[in-house]
């Protein structure tokens, strides 16, 4: 789902800021709700759920490289990792927001690999 389709469902757009960050406006206020990454970390792609209340974000480095998190656009929850996901990039929800598929990267071949399914809670 685009930024501007997530709009329609959620009050909260996503804005690209550089190669290394995120932000989270409130379309309502104009104001920014959260920015992403937290504590020095870089945040390289985003992506809403399918009903705009969650948000999935590729973030590194952490041990392993990269992993993925889902974050509440209003800012109220922390971040939470999602197990399995280290390594894991081009994060995509699927229309139920149970699963996320994502690419693996295979550094035998310097390409991504294969697409993993990765369940998240709470979908």
């Amino acid at each position: 789902m685009s930024a501007s389709m997530a709009a329609m469902i959620s009050p909260y757009v996503l804005q690209k800021i550089g190669a290394d960050a995120v932000r989270i406006w409130d379309t309502r206020t104009g104001a920014v709700r959260l920015r992403l990454p937290e504590h020095g970390q870089w945040v390289t792609c985003a992506a809403f759920g399918p009903d705009g209340s969650r948000v999935v974000a590729l973030r590194s480095p952490v041990p392993g490289g990269s992993d993925l998190v889902v974050v509440d656009p209003t800012g109220a929850r922390r971040a939470e990792s999602i197990a399995g996901s280290a390594g894991l990039s081009a994060p995509a929800w699927s229309p139920d927001g149970t699963t996320i598929a994502a690419a693996r990267f295979d550094e035998r071949t310097d390409s991504q690999s294969d697409v993993v399914l990765v369940p998240v809670a709470g979908g």
